[in-house]
């Protein structure tokens, strides 16, 4: 708890200095661009203006503007020291929550430690965008809910709770999509999966089995063209992402996506090299200021990250179902992010909701099988 409480106190001193002395990096665009969106829905409700009338066509993220300005509203202020406190204490719930699963399947102590200060204090770009009005802080709280609820889910045997955590879960997801749009195309892919996995465990279908499905949806994809939707819809979304200013950080360039065309085995390199852009880039050989060297040690952490949960994914241990829900929200929703991103700035933001249940998989308790 002191760890957690540290944090708490080390992002105010951060929106101080973001608010009193000078934007810190991340700051400059969409925290002051939701506050201040926040600040023109509050004067919408102290017209008392009918709904109708308020411009949403504009507001990106009216739903959390909206929520803002129904908050300066409420207690009759609209500072930006109100929305920024508030995500500094919906980021000190979400570590709650995060320190609450891990007691909850009952983690060795040195690893709970270990991975609460990684959470807390080891990803300097997480601390900037879950102290300032960003809404990657409250998706964070609400995706380590959404994984307790399933754990609870899991470990209990009174019908009532079940039904308790299973609307809890519909209700995040709500919020969820109400934050982002990248959320819907994570609970769209997530529920059938589950459905699949459930099946494969509950008739133990065999690899063999698995192997021949999976070419019959390999098969699905080119001979009915959900492959060529996938990748224009990647490639589409990407292209919206390059302004007439030149973007330093972008590691791809508009003519190198323009000319890419399209086949079923290309799809597949694109999404991987997407993938493995998002992780890894700024690559040392790219790096040219103090921002990028520090996206470079992140981006290193989340890599070590990764080998262990890929060296843990071999082994047979107690709660393997579990591991393997976790791996797939943490797989699937970077690979979400990581086909609508061409810069490593946005690609830092991006990495923030889900980093809770990525540490969870890398020192998920693997006690072996009884």
């Amino acid at each position: 708890m002191i760890i957690i409480f540290s944090g708490f106190l080390l992002r105010i001193a951060l929106i101080i200095y973001n608010i009193d002395i000078n934007l810190l990096p991340g700051a400059e665009y969409d925290a002051g661009w939701f506050h201040l969106e926040g600040v023109r829905y509050r004067n919408y409700l102290d017209r008392e203006e009918l709904l109708g009338d308020y411009n949403w066509e504009y507001a990106v993220g009216w739903v959390y503007g909206a929520f803002l300005g129904s908050l300066y509203y409420f207690i009759g202020i609209d500072s930006w020291y109100v929305s920024s406190l508030l995500s500094c204490f919906v980021w000190f719930l979400s570590a709650l929550v995060f320190r609450k699963i891990m007691l909850k399947i009952k983690y060795e102590k040195k690893y709970i430690n270990l991975a609460i200060i990684i959470y807390t204090f080891l990803l300097p770009t997480s601390i900037v965008y879950t102290a300032i009005t960003l809404r990657e802080g409250y998706m964070l709280l609400f995706f380590n809910l959404f994984v307790l609820s399933i754990i609870n889910i899991y470990y209990e045997n009174d019908l009532r709770r079940i039904i308790f955590n299973t609307i809890v879960i519909i209700s995040i997801t709500c919020l969820l999509l109400a934050l982002h749009k990248g959320n819907a195309y994570f609970i769209v892919i997530f529920v059938p999966l589950m459905i699949i996995y459930y099946f494969i465990n509950k008739f133990a279908i065999s690899k063999k089995t698995l192997i021949v499905l999976l070419i019959f949806m390999l098969f699905c994809l080119s001979f009915f063209d959900y492959g060529e939707v996938i990748f224009d819809s990647i490639k589409n979304y990407q292209l919206g992402h390059f302004s007439s200013t030149p973007d330093r950080a972008v590691y791809y360039t508009r003519d190198r996506i323009e000319n890419i065309d399209y086949s079923l085995i290309t799809l597949f390199i694109y999404v991987l090299n997407n993938f493995f852009s998002y992780f890894v880039e700024p690559t040392i050989y790219r790096i040219d200021n103090l921002k990028d060297a520090i996206l470079f040690g992140e981006n290193t952490i989340r890599l070590i990250l990764f080998f262990l949960i890929i060296k843990k994914s071999l082994l047979k241990f107690d709660n393997k179902i579990l591991f393997i829900v976790f791996l797939t929200i943490a797989i699937l929703m970077e690979g979400i992010y990581a086909q609508g991103t061409v810069n490593w700035g946005t690609a830092s933001r991006h990495h923030v909701p889900i980093m809770g249940i990525f540490i969870l998989v890398a020192f998920f308790p693997s006690r072996k099988l009884r």
